[in-house]
């Protein structure tokens, strides 16, 4: 024994998506809930204003994450994982007008994105909410009996949801993200889905007791 603290094993450590998704759990559970409570409660209009909300704050995490070249290099298919365009394309489907009339979030509302360490956080919450998004899709579909170029934004990519996700899962280990950078990419993806959460209540019909 030479007195010095040995990392864990390799086999026994943590991964990031395992301390990402402990980290987030029951921020992804609350976005949940705020979806449930608003995202249908006055049928097509609460849609629509759902999508609308979708739309203005994803579109500036976006362009963000995109003009990042580090973050392109660390996700290579960063641009067939947008979704704020989803968004836009399901609001034209619905008859809406369109989205230009609302401003994306203000940058003081949205996640920190000043490292690619944080940046990959904020893309974590994004998939993952992407992923849970399949579920409300049912009730879309046949609450408000809306078609598939309707609910586009809702349904991740159908039956590839699963892969995309580890693709996203296995870009994500390959990072550069230190052990001492890890409570950082932690705190990142936490506040995406905290802030995305005050974004819709503070919207009507989101207004919740």
């Amino acid at each position: 024994m030479n007195g010095t603290q040995s990392s864990p094993p390799a086999s026994t450590r943590a991964t990031l998506a395992e301390q990402l998704n402990r980290a987030t759990e029951g921020h992804h559970v609350e976005v949940e809930r705020t979806l449930a409570d608003g995202a249908f409660a006055e049928g097509r209009r609460s849609y629509a204003s759902f999508l609308r909300g979708m739309w203005a704050f994803l579109l500036p995490i976006e362009r963000r994450l995109l003009g990042s070249p580090s973050y392109r290099a660390t996700v290579p298919d960063a641009t067939k994982r947008l979704r704020a365009e989803r968004a836009r394309t399901d609001l034209s489907e619905l008859g809406e007008v369109t989205v230009t009339d609302e401003l994306p979030v203000p940058d003081t509302a949205l996640p920190p994105m000043r490292s690619l360490t944080e940046m990959l956080g904020v893309a974590y919450a994004i998939e993952g909410l992407a992923l849970r998004l399949r579920l409300l899709r049912w009730e879309a579909v046949h609450r408000m009996g809306l078609g598939p170029n309707q609910t586009s934004f809702l349904s991740a990519d159908g039956a590839a949801s699963k892969e995309r996700w580890r693709r996203f899962l296995a870009h994500l280990e390959k990072a550069p993200v230190t052990d001492e950078e890890r409570p950082k990419l932690m705190r990142a993806a936490a506040s995406c889905l905290e802030r995305l959460c005050l974004w819709l209540r503070a919207r009507t019909p989101y207004s919740l007791p």
